[in-house]
Order: structure tokens, then sequence, then C-alpha cells
């Protein structure tokens, strides 16, 4: 059983959207909870869920992959189409970006995809966010320490971090690409964002945009980085609704 939060504006929603939390964060995490109440205030309605093992979801995080976390968001939006009304747009947080790109085109009412922070190598990103990787046990677990919090990631999920070909995704993506990245990201750098960029632009599938959210930090908790965030993205989404 998947735990998700729902934000409306105080009118009929013009659109619906579902947020998708960065790495071992939740939907109560600063970037996703401040990005789905900004953008009610533009008038979309969005669902942010935790993904399965982590905030009030259930099921072993340990056991959980990038296509576990692509199944999560599927549910997710399941759900809205069923008890709401099917999302139209798709905002993802770091490696919540990466599964938001995979589950993008199995999304048909999704127009258009935002990604925050987004990895174009989320194995890298990972190394990059710990501060400390053990070696694995006899299972090929992981202890590492993200922000202080020490977590186990299964061989499942390293592998599928490793084998994620975010080219070979974008191409499938076939619709518009909002790219939104701190230039002094220290997790993931903007290097990334601009590789992500020019491989959605070559690959012609869809619109593509940069913005460079200056003075942002990875996690969203610099004051107001987040609702930038949902500003800019309700901005850009609007002629696709």
């Amino acid at each position: 059983m998947l735990a998700a939060s729902i934000d409306r504006p105080f009118e009929a929603p013009k659109a619906w959207a579902i947020v998708a939390h960065c790495f071992t964060c939740g939907r109560k995490s600063p970037g996703a909870s401040r990005i789905a109440k900004r953008l009610a205030d533009h008038g979309i309605a969005s669902l942010r869920l935790d993904f399965t093992g982590l905030g009030d979801s259930e099921g072993t995080f340990r056991l959980t992959t990038l296509s576990s976390n692509t199944t999560d968001l599927l549910s997710a939006y399941r759900y809205l189409k069923e008890r709401e009304e099917a999302p139209t747009l798709l905002v993802g947080h770091s490696l919540g970006a990466s599964a938001s790109i995979l589950a993008a085109p199995q999304m048909p009412t999704v127009k258009a995809i935002a990604v925050v922070g987004a990895p174009f190598r989320p194995d890298a990103a990972i190394k990059n966010h710990a501060s400390d990787v053990c070696d694995p046990d006899e299972t090929g677990t992981r202890e590492i320490v993200i922000a202080g919090r020490q977590v186990s990631l299964g061989p499942e999920f390293l592998e599928s971090v490793e084998n994620f070909d975010a080219a070979a995704k974008l191409a499938e993506l076939g619709r518009p690409l909002l790219i939104l990245h701190a230039p002094k990201d220290s997790v993931v750098p903007f290097a990334e964002a601009i590789e992500m960029f020019q491989v959605a632009t070559d690959d012609c599938s869809g619109a593509a945009s940069l913005v460079c959210l200056d003075g942002a930090d990875h996690r969203l908790t610099v004051s107001g980085s987040a609702q930038q965030v949902a500003d800019i993205a309700a901005a850009w989404v609007t002629p696709y609704l």
C-alpha cells in the first residue's frame, strides 16, 4: 500500500499532476511538498506519493529499483485516472525524475514532463550524494550514508541505476521536456543537465527547455527554490494543457 497526499486549488483544477520526490526523501520533503502546494496556487492539483519503503508507504526500500519506482508512479497515475482526473503533467525531482522519464511513455494523458536536478547518470549521482559507502555484504547489499541517514541498497537497485540509459529513454518520451537545474548543484553536476538537454534536443521527439535555478540547492531546501520550480513549470506547461 502506497501513501500519497493530494493538493488542490480552491477552485476546480485546470489540470492534474504527479510529483515524484527525490532519492530517499518522501512526499513530505521540502521539494515535493512545496512544489505541489505552489502548483495548487496556479490551479494545478497534484498527487505526491511516497515511493515503496519510504515515508508512510509499505514495503522494503532495500528491495526497490528504478523499475519499482516506475510501477509506483503508474499506480498513482491509475488512481488519479479512476478517482479524480487523468494527469497531464509529471514532475520528477532527482532520482524521481529518472523514474518519471521511465514512466511517462506509459502514461498516455501526460502531455509534458518537468524534471528537477535530474541525473543523466544516476549511479554517479548516488555516489556523489553518499558520504560513506560500505562494501557489499554476502547478499550484495550496500549500506550507504545519505544526508546523515544510513540506508540499505540492494543489488537490484544498484543494477537498475547503473543500467539506466538516459539517451534511449529520452528518445521514447515523445513529448515536451522541461529541465530545471541549479548551476551549483553539489550532487548532480549542471553538466548533466546540459547533456540531457542536448540529447533531448537532438532527438527532436518533443520540445526541450533548460532553465537555471540560480541560488538553489539539489534538495530545494533554499527558501523559495521549490516554489520557483512550480512557478516556472506552471507557466511552461500552460500551452500544452
